[in-house]
């Protein structure tokens, strides 16, 4: 035995003992960076919130984001902390010995691994509750549903459960299996590693070898992972609803008749192997366990792959339709339901087959806004004739109405946005001081047409020019919509461009209430950290006044304020 070899010197002790200070000073200052990562774009989101007015939105937000951080990470310090420290002690000294003896390893012994094992586990137990916390805290929103649920009063056809099951609970224990999932397959992970590093588990040439506590520990993690695999099978049962198997979206024939038992079995099958790893705790070898696995494998591959799909070619392609009959007057009900098609009521109307002038005279309103023009060729017309410089485009076109001369009318108009991808010098003062906001639109009417086979505009031009009887727009900036999607600094020192006029430009500034003022420091420099951008703190033409605009396109203001 060599059992000096693995009793350092007092002196190489000593020096082994100062030398992991540096890696605790880095790794402080990364969690103090992940910190900063995380409080920066929080601080920010909170001024914009209470720049709109939903401030509740956010505060119950971070309440939800914070306590999941804390009970996340709370839970996954405790699990690994006991779990990681009782493997540290079960370390076997025969095995250790004969390991040494026998396979003549220049591993270092027990006496050096134990002291570093003690020393970096909280390290590696804090960063990974931390990192835990952090990626848990990002489904808040499915368990504030969870916590906030109400039934929808209609059950699925298959389980009978209420479609709040499906929509707000079953997703949340889908998630927090997951978790639990994820939590004990890196407990065995390192459980392993540290059983190897104090030589509970070794390979000799007769195999390998264990430890008889830390035989019992992995058995007792084999059962709670075998445990909580059960659970999923169980919970996948009720996925079959969200199959897409069938000719229609749902549980199909096969579904019900071959995956839905089987699955049943499985989870049986998995708390049976659970019961076996706690069985053979008390018993040596792993046969009775290897058994268990060995049959819900068998299980797994015939019953989850080989049986549906004979199921589904032998049964039910022959005879298709009849066979998926009652599941596709599921998917109709529940359609026609989700719609709320089932409660159209069908009445006979009668109509007037006599059409004459006097007809259309008192339906002359309808008559007018027909709409006759179609929004694809109509967008196109609009980019030709109305854009005007390339750092202009026509995203879409709507429809709205308003009031032309006295009368309600349908009209088509479209919005003339700033596209930052075509500026011709996109450096940061013309994407964020200079040029900050579309500008204009164009209106139509939905069944005019000029002579030439134009539409006939409302409003047109730049600055644009409402025709006689129409509302004239006396702001046109577009400082919000569809594809604006960079933050605008407004309120400068560094004059707006408002549109071109021949060899001249003309500016303006912004006078709107919108936009989230720079009165402080710590909001120039918590922006400037937010966008990476050092601009903020060097630019001579931001002021007290000045005011930050994010979120401004409206694809990204409705999710992130509701």
């Amino acid at each position: 035995m060599h059992v000096g070899a693995d009793r350092p010197r007092e002196g190489s002790r000593a020096r082994r003992v100062n030398r992991p200070q540096p890696i605790v000073v880095l790794v402080l200052l990364f969690v103090l960076l992940a910190l900063l990562a995380q409080l920066v774009p929080l601080y920010t989101d909170f001024l914009w919130f209470q720049e709109v007015g939903y401030t509740q939105v956010f505060t119950t937000t971070l309440s939800m984001r914070g306590s999941l951080f804390a009970v996340v990470a709370l839970v996954v310090a405790i699990v690994l902390w006991a779990n990681l420290t009782f493997a540290a002690r079960t370390a076997a000294p025969d095995v250790l010995w004969e390991l040494e003896d026998h396979l003549g390893t220049t591993l270092p012994g027990r006496v050096v691994i134990e002291p570093l094992i003690h020393r970096f586990l909280p390290i590696v137990v804090s960063l990974i509750a931390i990192v835990s916390g952090f990626r848990a805290n990002a489904a808040w929103e499915t368990v504030l549903g969870y916590l906030n649920r109400v039934p929808f009063r209609t059950t699925d056809p298959l389980f009978g459960r209420d479609l709040e099951f499906f929509v707000f609970v079953l997703p949340f224990w889908r998630l927090v299996h997951g978790w639990a999932t994820a939590l004990i397959v890196g407990t065995l992970v390192l459980t392993l590693a540290i059983s190897v590093l104090q030589r509970s588990l070794v390979l000799t040439t007769r195999g390998p070898r264990l430890a008889a506590a830390a035989r019992t520990h992995l058995l007792a993690l084999g059962a709670v992972l075998l445990g909580l695999k059960a659970i999923g099978f169980w919970l996948d049962r009720f996925d079959l609803v969200f199959s897409p198997r069938g000719i229609v979206f749902g549980a199909s024939y096969t579904d019900v008749h071959a995956s839905l038992p089987v699955l049943g079995a499985m989870a049986v099958l998995c708390a049976l192997c659970a019961l076996a790893c706690l069985v053979q705790m008390a018993r040596p070898g792993v046969r009775l366990v290897a058994a268990g696995l060995l049959v819900l494998a068998l299980v797994w591959v015939v019953g989850l792959g080989v049986y549906p799909a004979l199921l589904q070619r032998l049964r039910v392609t022959p005879n298709e339709l009849a066979a998926e009959r009652p599941f596709i007057v599921h998917n109709i009900r529940m359609t026609r339901q989700a719609y709320g098609l089932d409660r159209i009521q069908e009445r006979e109307f009668p109509a007037n087959e006599d059409l004459d002038q006097a007809a259309l005279s008192r339906n002359d309103a309808t008559i007018k806004n027909i709409r006759l023009w179609d929004h694809r060729p109509l967008l196109r017309t609009f980019a030709q004739l109305q854009e005007i410089r390339t750092y202009y485009k026509f995203i879409d076109v709507d429809n709205d109405r308003y009031m032309v001369n006295g009368e309600y009318r349908q009209l088509m108009l479209s919005a003339r946005e700033l596209s930052y991808q075509h500026l011709q010098s996109r450096i940061w003062i013309n994407q964020h001081l200079t040029f900050t906001h579309g500008f204009g639109a164009v209106v139509g009417l939905v069944n005019r047409v000029t002579p030439e086979g134009l539409p006939e505009l409302l409003v047109k031009d730049i600055p644009p020019k409402s025709n006689p009887g129409f509302p004239a727009i006396t702001r046109p900036e577009l400082y919000y919509a569809e594809v604006a999607d960079e933050y605008a600094l407004v309120r400068t020192r560094s004059q707006e461009l408002d549109y071109p006029a021949g060899d001249q430009n003309v500016y303006s500034t912004y006078r709107g209430s919108g936009g989230i003022p720079l009165t402080s420091w710590l909001r120039t420099i918590a922006f400037a950290a937010r966008f990476g951008e050092k601009n903020f703190l060097l630019s001579n033409d931001l002021t007290s006044d000045s005011r930050v605009m994010m979120y401004r396109s409206i694809g990204d203001v409705i999710p992130t304020s509701s």
